[in-house]
């Protein structure tokens, strides 16, 4: 009992036993007569302990409990330690069926030590800038670089609305490059219609101040009648620089949560789940004009033409230029010279490549200077026709571990190959019909020319001979099979494709379906995990 309390308790006693009066024991306390006559009521219902108020000894109506706050303290040390507060209490409502307080969860977050703290620094003053007041006007777009999943550093691009705050489309890549730019631009296109503006910063990718000429993405925006505004500083983008901060304060776990360890994972993550389910139905706002400023893509305008990679190349008297260090020479027949005019060379994002001038196409080969030999070597080169080579189906020849295109017309012909210096020089008929520069890193296991990855192309269809025996045996057992294809990048790896499809002799099709999906989970799609994970979980019968 503290001095306050002894003083109220000594008047009223000695008022109770009228040894000082009433008038006195208001003045002595400082009180109203009301408070007085409670007192004294109370002192002679409750004795001494008038004074103790209702609630003491009582456990409290809206007190957690001490098992939900041990159970907090466990998931938050063993599943969510890398979400904020916010994020876990809306997980521990949605998904633990646990409802606490904020600041007991606080309490208790500090307690083991798991608060994020925010950097505190001296900042300049940047007033808000209004929001625009359509949707579809005025788009904000940037690339984060960061450790999204897998713990490797990968980079995320997209564009959100100034207008509503919503994010359109966004997608991982390795890194920022105008190709990957181009195509989250193009989605949005294909998907909403034509904005008006684009908000970025100075990167070159964009048409910065070191590539002011260069810039693809700006090239194409223009080719479009979308205007590109530069921010001066990271805070006047402000509201795509929070986005991902949000993105990588709620996303980061959720993924981990998830597994997801592959780009394909992810992004299908990104864009299926989290970005409707989650992201914009949160954060979305209203803009102030409900009427959208979205245009229409005009029926005349090819988006495969204008989200490509355009290089304009002089043309030479004899009707040859260079690109990429490959001379080639143009086969169309035309009725004036176009010497020293600019040609367009137009590579698409299946890598193919195209010749234009004055917006026609133009038949090109590549041209392959005669490589002078003295009569030795040509003398070896007949001889050597007896170790000939045959040409591959997907248009490669195998030579020391290595493989380099040709032409599709010598598929399944015999060819022979001979080293000249750093060149290797492919023969058909005692006739130079290919040159490569010869392989020499370890890692690269093949040259591929744009002019050759027609077969390799048609393996991607779902028509080819690999995708339908991969289809006879189940979904994923075909999306193995397409992502192998893919990783040959102009050689098809038959190996270890037919090595796949004949498990079907030992293993019935639903369990080698099953193990192409754990392999595409585990982000290791090879023969090996497949089989490794059939010798677990079945013993080998013969399918029936």
């Amino acid at each position: 009992m503290n001095a306050e309390n002894q003083l109220i308790l000594d008047i009223i006693q000695k008022l109770f036993f009228k040894k000082i009066t009433f008038q006195t024991a208001q003045q002595v306390l400082n009180v109203s007569e009301r408070s007085v006559y409670r007192y004294l009521q109370r002192y002679e219902d409750l004795g001494v302990g008038f004074l103790l108020h209702g609630n003491k000894n009582k456990i409290p109506v809206n007190k957690t409990s001490i098992i939900d706050i041990e159970k907090v303290k466990v998931l938050m040390k063993e599943k969510y330690f890398d979400f904020n507060m916010t994020h876990a209490l809306e997980k521990f409502k949605s998904e633990e069926q646990i409802v606490i307080n904020r600041e007991t969860f606080r309490s208790i977050c500090h307690e083991i030590n798991l608060v994020k703290k925010a950097k505190r620094r001296r900042k300049k003053v940047h007033k808000l800038r209004t929001r625009t007041a359509q949707a579809g006007i005025f788009l904000q777009m940037d690339g984060s670089p960061h450790r999204w999943f897998n713990n490797e550093v990968s980079c995320l691009i997209g564009a959100i609305d100034d207008a509503n705050n919503e994010n359109y489309y966004s997608e991982f890549f390795e890194t920022e490059t105008t190709v990957g730019c181009m195509q989250v631009l193009r989605k949005i296109i294909e998907k909403k219609g034509l904005f008006s503006i684009l908000y970025v910063d100075r990167a070159g990718i964009f048409g910065g101040p070191k590539r002011v000429h260069f810039s693809q993405v700006k090239r194409a925006l223009a080719e479009l009648g979308i205007q590109i505004i530069f921010a001066n500083s990271a805070e006047a983008k402000g509201r795509i620089e929070r986005h991902w901060q949000t993105l990588q304060d709620r996303m980061v776990p959720e993924m981990r949560l998830r597994k997801i360890k592959s780009y394909e994972a992810a992004n299908d993550y990104l864009q299926n789940q989290f970005l409707p389910n989650e992201y914009n139905k949160t954060f979305k706002v209203v803009p102030a004009d409900l009427e959208p400023g979205w245009r229409k893509l005009p029926q005349s305008i090819s988006l495969d033409e204008i989200f490509c990679l355009k290089h304009d190349r002089s043309v030479k008297s004899d009707h040859t230029f260079s690109f990429n260090g490959v001379v080639y020479r143009i086969k169309s027949d035309l009725k004036y010279s176009i010497q020293n005019q600019k040609v367009e060379i137009r590579i698409y994002s299946d890598q193919t490549q195209k010749v234009f001038f004055a917006e026609k196409e133009l038949e090109v080969e590549v041209y392959l200077p005669p490589v002078r030999m003295d009569i030795d070597e040509k003398v070896k080169v007949i001889l050597e026709e007896k170790n000939a080579i045959k040409v591959r189906k997907d248009a490669h020849v195998e030579y020391e571990n290595k493989f380099y295109s040709v032409k599709q017309e010598l598929i399944g012909k015999l060819v022979v190959v001979k080293e000249h210096g750093d060149n290797l020089l492919i023969y058909h008929h005692k006739k130079l019909v290919e040159s490569h520069r010869k392989i020499k890193n370890q890692f690269v296991k093949n040259s591929t020319k744009p002019e050759h990855l027609k077969p390799w192309q048609a393996t991607l269809l779902e028509t080819s001979i690999y995708r339908r025996a991969a289809k006879n045996i189940g979904k994923h057992a075909d999306q193995v099979i397409f992502i192998i294809l893919q990783k040959g990048q102009g050689v098809v790896d038959n190996k270890s494709i037919w090595a796949i499809i004949d498990l079907k002799k030992s293993y019935s099709n639903s369990a080698i379906n099953e193990a192409c999906e754990y392999a595409i989970r585990s982000s290791s799609v090879c023969y090996r995990t497949i089989t490794a994970h059939l010798k677990l979980r079945y013993t080998k019968t013969l399918t029936g």
